[in-house]
């Protein structure tokens, strides 16, 4: 993997242009003299519930170093060790025993979202899926990390005084957030729920805030889908890609019998001028999440995996050796590296 890959849109943090494919470790971005780095030279994290590698792509690129790392999922375990190198020590993380984990200054997990999301059960901390959050805390009760960084979906909020009393029984402030990607130089409205808890005994709290457009608004570049598309259909994308005369035809039926009822269920239809909408893990099934208006005469299509990585934060180094329908589905559940990177960014001059 090269250095280009640590790097969210395998750009430069500071100045956002592109970096060398020759690019090696401790290098200057020859536009404003940035560092770059391989591997961690600064601090120390853990990546749980890691999925395809979202935090540590982000956390690598400020100089973090991942010292372990949990998947269950053994396909986007192959995802992630095909672009890290190594292997994925840990699967089940209600099985992992917390005095064997390593020290580390920030822990961070994208633990299951389905038992808060609109799309699952809303079963909240009923749903025993969720015991890998508490599996979580108990890491975090023996390792004390100076940092726990989490990831959801928005949702997860409406269990607030839940969470936040499990980090003070453990002495940590807690800090939320609801953190827009196409706020941070990625052309997609995926909006999550970043929770962040901090060691009460750093008493750095108050020091502490979250990126937004009031910090950033005027630094990150503005993108649309016109900036990741490959092409369109005939002219790079391959017709695989394009919905069928039956899916289609299908799919409108089902947005106007919606729209008759009121509602705007449906597929989305969007172009090279837009943003994409949340792009889900479900997005496999026939893309109509967000499907691209090419504007060549034909029916519409879905994104290819390359560019749902794109409009994931994801470098063009970034491999992706897996089926499409894996791919679709590992970045749908992945987390923004260049949002990791920006938090990150308030994160790491505090500790």
């Amino acid at each position: 993997m090269t250095i280009k890959n640590n790097y969210p849109n395998g750009e430069c943090p500071d100045c956002y242009e592109n970096i060398p494919d020759n690019a090696s470790h401790g290098d200057g971005c020859s536009n404003c003299g940035h560092v770059f780095y391989s591997s961690g030279s600064k601090f120390t994290f853990i990546d749980l519930c890691a999925g395809i590698g979202g935090f540590r792509i982000g956390l690598q690129a400020l100089g973090g170093e991942c010292v372990y790392t949990a998947e269950w999922n053994k396909f986007a375990r192959y995802t992630y060790e095909t672009n890290f190198g190594g292997t994925v020590e840990g699967h089940d993380i209600n099985e992992i025993i917390p005095s064997e984990v390593p020290d580390h200054d920030i822990l961070t997990c994208g633990f299951p979202c389905v038992s808060f999301s609109n799309a699952g059960a809303k079963k909240g901390f009923e749903d025993p899926r969720t015991e890998v959050f508490w599996s979580t805390m108990d890491i975090v009760a023996e390792k004390r990390p100076k940092i726990v960084i989490f990831e959801n979906v928005r949702g997860v909020l409406k269990y607030r005084d839940i969470i936040e009393q499990s980090f003070n029984e453990r002495g940590y402030d807690l800090h939320t957030e609801l953190l827009v990607s196409k706020d941070f130089g990625v052309p997609q409205n995926r909006v999550r729920a970043f929770l962040v808890g901090i060691d009460r005994s750093l008493n750095i709290s108050e020091q502490f805030q979250f990126p937004g457009t009031g910090l950033f608004g005027n630094s990150y570049p503005s993108r649309t889908l016109g900036d990741i598309l490959q092409g369109t259909l005939g002219n790079g994308i391959e017709d695989k890609y394009e919905v069928s005369d039956k899916r289609w035809g299908t799919m409108q039926e089902h947005k106007a019998r919606h729209a008759n009822k009121g509602n705007g269920y449906g597929f989305q239809l969007k172009t090279a001028t837009e943003v994409a909408p949340t792009i889900q893990h479900r997005y496999y099934k026939d893309g109509s999440d967000c499907l691209i208006d090419d504007g060549v005469g034909r029916n519409p299509r879905r994104l290819t995996p390359r560019e749902v990585a794109r409009v994931m934060g994801y470098s063009d180094e970034y491999a992706i050796p897996v089926s499409d329908t894996q791919a679709y589905m590992q970045f749908g559940n992945a987390v923004c590296p260049p949002v990791v990177e920006s938090l990150g960014r308030q994160i790491v001059p505090l500790i």
